[in-house]
């Protein structure tokens, strides 16, 4: 029995302990449902219902990680071949992703058969985003002049919005929407109505902007989005949603290093939310304070509170991603001292420094413990970043380096949130930085708190609200500036048109400050921004006016 398992037997008496785990490529995850299927019904129904997404009665969602090298097409012959009731939904190749991903929907029955494909590194549940919660009133509270009234409006600009879920977008066509989008989706829009509140904002801010919606569910999905997007004429990506503390924030991630080739290949702007996990991180280094079990910077065990009845904790430690030698697990105990939930991959040398856990629980708080697996793993000189979508114990929670994926974008802009009406005081959720790598971050802060169609009532609270602010914004931007500026022109113009708050100077909680645009930076004639003409003469003049200054453009070059 591994030593974490070991532990929990002495711990709680040994009535909740789960069976050993086979080191292989499949995750932890992915054989506790192909053994609760072996079982039978009543053990795989029991299996489902401690599962936030549990799969169908028959299979489930699986994403299989190629080995270096290896090309999709291997493993979809495999499948065509072996597993004939499974079947590919997605695939993203390795110039993207780093590596080669395959999502599949799989029999639990087929799960042995498919791992045993050739090229399989590992076996793993999709990794899912959250969306970033938490007309418009940003646009008054931003803009220090009226760039609508000045013919402003993002004429030519195609922005996508890249989300979870569109409900009720169609009833918003016309009104609080363009009278029609574009459409890319994995599945039929439904569900979450985040992604429509998103693309309310930035139709207030640039109500001449094209929109086009694309819907996402995993982080196979993601990248292939983000694919689809890099050959499209989209000028500008929305990003109101983050993968957190499933990656390194050092800007080597898969889904931040697919938004920095957009950039940098494609010449898209992408403008990401920056996380509102403030009050959710436990950081910092890691020591073993009794036999087997783990502090993360002193604490053992942390609490961790619950949402909806269901506590997510994720842990990842500073070792390379792939490369993982220090074989850590990860256990939840509810308040009576019951083990209901485990995270306990294998780490030996070449694979992630990640564990997730969940279980349901009828009280609010879960304690999480670290444990080593191995009595001889030495977490000296390792750092932790144990993270809680419920929250922690605010005395417990590292209020830095918090930043969700892609938040840690080098190339896009990072966007953090302040809560209207107060413009000058970062939120408290709103995700800081650094990234890992001591870059500051978020690059600004936006509104949030503000009013949409979809959320009704409830005011659009968080970095997802803020960042379709700068969005909006960066289509005026491109409208007026005739499409001229290139990504990072666009980014140091908005760090350039920001108010500092907060500590003086950049910060990694306010970034460069709020934004807040002055005058219209035109380029070359901008006949747009004149009133309807009185009379000929004045209507002459407007004409040799706008043609003198496209003459004098055209000569700048």
């Amino acid at each position: 029995m591994p030593h974490s398992l070991l532990f929990f037997a002495w711990l709680s008496g040994g009535a909740h302990a789960l069976p050993p785990l086979r080191e292989g490529a499949s995750s932890a995850a992915i054989q506790q449902a192909y053994a609760a299927w072996e079982q039978g019904p009543t053990a795989l129904a029991g299996w489902r219902s401690q599962r936030l997404h549990p799969g169908d009665e028959d299979g489930l969602q699986v994403v299989a990680e190629l080995a270096p090298g290896v090309d999709p097409d291997r493993l979809l012959a495999c499948v065509d071949a072996e597993l004939p009731a499974a079947w590919a939904e997605r695939w993203v190749d390795a110039e993207l992703a780093g590596q080669a991903l395959v999502q599949l929907w799989t029999p639990y029955a087929d799960l042995p058969t498919l791992e045993a494909c050739p090229g399989i590194l590992r076996l793993r549940e999709p990794r899912r985003p959250r969306p970033h919660y938490e007309f418009s009133e940003g646009y008054d509270a931003m803009f220090r002049q009226d760039w609508h009234a000045q013919g402003v409006s993002g004429r030519g600009v195609k922005i996508a919005i890249l989300d979870v879920g569109f409900a009720g977008y169609e009833d918003q066509l016309g009104r609080e929407l363009p009278s029609s989008v574009e459409t890319w989706s994995v599945s039929e829009f439904g569900g979450s109505t985040h992604g429509t509140a998103v693309a309310e904002i930035v139709h207030d801010i640039a109500p001449a902007a094209e929109l086009s919606l694309y819907q996402f569910a995993t982080d196979v999905e993601f990248l292939d989005a983000v694919q689809a997007i890099a050959t499209s004429k989209v000028h500008i990506v929305n990003g109101s949603v983050g993968f957190d503390n499933i990656w390194h924030a050092d800007g080597s991630s898969p889904y931040t290093q697919a938004v920095d080739l957009l950039v940098s290949d494609f010449g898209k702007t992408w403008v990401a939310a920056a996380g509102n996990e403030n009050q959710r991180y436990r950081i910092g280094p890691l020591s073993e304070v009794r036999e087997g079990v783990v502090a993360i910077d002193g604490l053992s065990p942390v609490w961790v509170a619950s949402s909806g009845g269901w506590v997510q904790v994720s842990l990842r430690w500073s070792e390379p991603m792939g490369q993982a030698a220090v074989d850590l697990d990860l256990l939840l105990l509810d308040e009576a001292g019951e083990l209901c939930g485990q995270g306990a991959d294998w780490q030996d040398g070449d694979d992630d420094p990640y564990e997730y856990a969940e279980c349901h629980s009828g009280s609010g708080w879960v304690q999480a413990f670290v444990v080593t697996n191995d009595e001889d793993d030495d977490v000296t000189g390792l750092e932790g970043f144990l993270y809680s979508y419920g929250g922690l114990e605010l005395e417990d929670a590292t209020t830095e380096r918090n930043l969700t994926l892609p938040g840690d974008t080098r190339l896009g802009i990072s966007v953090g949130a302040v809560d209207l009406p107060v413009w000058d005081q970062v939120a408290s959720y709103s995700s800081r930085g650094p990234t890992d790598e001591g870059e500051q971050r978020p690059h600004l802060v936006a509104p949030a708190g503000v009013s949409t169609a979809s959320y009704g009532a409830s005011l659009f609270s968080g970095t997802s609200a803020a960042t379709p602010h700068v969005t909006g914004t960066v289509a005026l931007l491109l409208h007026a500036d005739r499409l001229g500026m290139d990504p990072l022109d666009v980014r140091d113009w908005l760090i350039g048109s920001t108010i500092d708050i907060g500590v003086e100077g950049k910060d990694n909680a306010s970034g460069a400050g709020f934004l807040s645009p002055d005058a219209v930076p035109w380029r070359g004639c901008h006949c747009a921004a004149r009133g309807p003409s009185r009379g000929g003469s004045s209507w002459v003049l407007a004409l040799f006016a706008c043609a003198a200054a496209l003459l004098q453009w055209r000569r700048m070059g």
